[in-house]
C-alpha cells in the first residue's frame, strides 16, 4: 500500500504491512488484538490504538459506507457496537508516512498553504532531516 486508507473487518494475514510505504490501514480483527498484532511486520510500520476522535469518525464512516454498499453483516455489527468496536481497532502507518504528516501539519499551523507545506516536509525528508519515530508498538 503506498497511499490512501482500508479498513479490515476480520483477520490479516502473517506478513502484513511488508512494503507499506503510505496510507494508513485499521484492523477491526475477528478474535484478540494480540492475535493480529503478531502477523505484521513491524519493519516499516507503527501499530497504534485508534484514538483521535475525528479519525474514529473518519473510520466510522468508511464503515458505514461498507455497510450501505454491501450489507456487510460485519459492518452491521463493527456499528451497532462501535463503543467496542473502537476500543479494538488497529492503527497501522509507515513511520515515514506519519512523520511526513505530521510534519506538514506542522508547516500548517505555521501558515503555509498545503501544498507549500507538503513540498517543505519533503524537503526535509530528502535532506534526511525529518524525524520518525523508530518504533511504537501497541501494546495489549
Amino acid at each position: 500500500m503506498t497511499g490512501g486508507k482500508v479498513v479490515v473487518l476480520g483477520s490479516i494475514g502473517r506478513n502484513f504491512a511488508a512494503g507499506m510505504s503510505g496510507g494508513i490501514a485499521y484492523i477491526l480483527p475477528d478474535g484478540a488484538p494480540d492475535q493480529t498484532i503478531h502477523r505484521i511486520n513491524k519493519d516499516m510500520v507503527n501499530i497504534e490504538p485508534l484514538t483521535d476522535q475525528k479519525e474514529q469518525a473518519e473510520v466510522y464512516e468508511l464503515i458505514k459506507n461498507h455497510l450501505d454498499h454491501t450489507g456487510s453483516p460485519k459492518a452491521e455489527q463493527a456499528l451497532i457496537n462501535w463503543k467496542t468496536s473502537i476500543q479494538r481497532i488497529i492503527k497501522i502507518i509507515p513511520r515515514d508516512y506519519e512523520a511526513m504528516l505530521e510534519q506538514i501539519e506542522r508547516y500548517e499551523a505555521q501558515g503555509l498553504d498545503a501544498e507549500q507545506a507538503q513540498e517543505e516536509a519533503f524537503y526535509l525528508k530528502k535532506e534526511g532531516k525529518l524525524s520518525v519515530r523508530t518504533s511504537t508498538y501497541l501494546t495489549v
